[in-house]
């Protein structure tokens, strides 16, 4: 029996746990996060990020597959994580976590080169396929921003307010 389409959606997006997919061709693609893949919508086309080492977060340290999801033979939970990697990208859950708290409440990106990009309402910031990249937008334009320059995601500064005396 062949994948569908469906069966790796609901496998990314939903209650998600690592997986491994096995080719036809005896290839086999581990899917360690879901901020590591994507199914291009409406069609078969699914992409993958393996890192290649724990702690990735440079381009170069990741292998990328395109997968035909007619292609994949098997679908299997992946229990065996290699030393010290993990299953999650830090830096999404860290702007996850920021981006969808109820209510939402500005907070700050700030970067290696030393720039602090404030995010004052959610459609100021947008997520790349496989998390590779994010772009914000502030009041002087828009601007692509790689995961690996983030140095800090964090509260803003607010005004505090004057108290009465009374």
């Amino acid at each position: 029996m062949r994948m569908k389409p469906g069966q790796i959606r609901q496998a990314l997006y939903g209650a998600f746990q690592p997986f491994t997919l096995f080719m036809d061709d005896g290839r086999k693609v581990d899917v360690l996060s879901r901020e590591y893949a994507w199914l291009k919508p409406g069609t078969r086309r699914l992409f993958v990020a393996v890192p290649l080492k724990a702690g990735a977060n440079e381009e170069a340290d990741f292998e990328n597959f395109e997968i035909d999801v007619g292609s994949v033979a098997n679908m299997v939970p992946k229990i065996d994580l290699p030393p010290g990697a993990t299953a999650i990208n830090p830096w999404y859950e860290r702007l996850r976590e920021f981006y969808y708290r109820t209510p939402f409440r500005p907070f700050v990106i700030r970067t290696r080169d030393g720039d602090s990009i404030t995010i004052k309402q959610p459609l100021e910031i947008s997520f790349a396929p496989m998390f590779r990249t994010i772009s914000v937008s502030d009041g002087a334009g828009s601007r692509r921003l790689f995961v690996s320059e983030i140095l800090e995601v964090g509260e803003t500064r607010g005004r505090r307010r004057a108290r009465s005396k009374t």
